[in-house]
């Protein structure tokens, strides 16, 4: 298959490459020089960060004791005062 250089300098990976390989946009390529006219284009394997569950990342924190639970008093008073304005908006004609 073939494709041009863009004014840009810019490469363009035919369509049909793009969709078999599941290439993305903003996807980061290796290339390297061969020889004279000849090139090697290759595809940057993603690097997979290692998932860590929300419980590691919370017991490493260096700040100790810093989450205080919420007093559940407030909660029912804001609750009920929504609930206030709510049926103030509401026509009753």
């Amino acid at each position: 298959m073939t494709t041009t250089i863009s004014a840009d300098g810019l490469l363009r990976i035919p369509e049909l490459f793009r969709q078999t390989d599941s290439i993305e946009p903003g996807q980061r390529f290796d290339i390297e020089r061969l020889g004279r006219g000849e090139y090697r284009v290759k595809a940057e394997t993603p690097v997979v960060p290692e998932k860590e569950s929300w419980l590691t990342i919370l017991r490493e924190c260096p700040d100790k004791d810093w989450w205080s639970p919420t007093d559940r008093s407030q909660m029912l008073i804001a609750r009920d005062v929504t609930r206030l304005f709510a049926d103030d908006t509401e026509d009753d004609s």
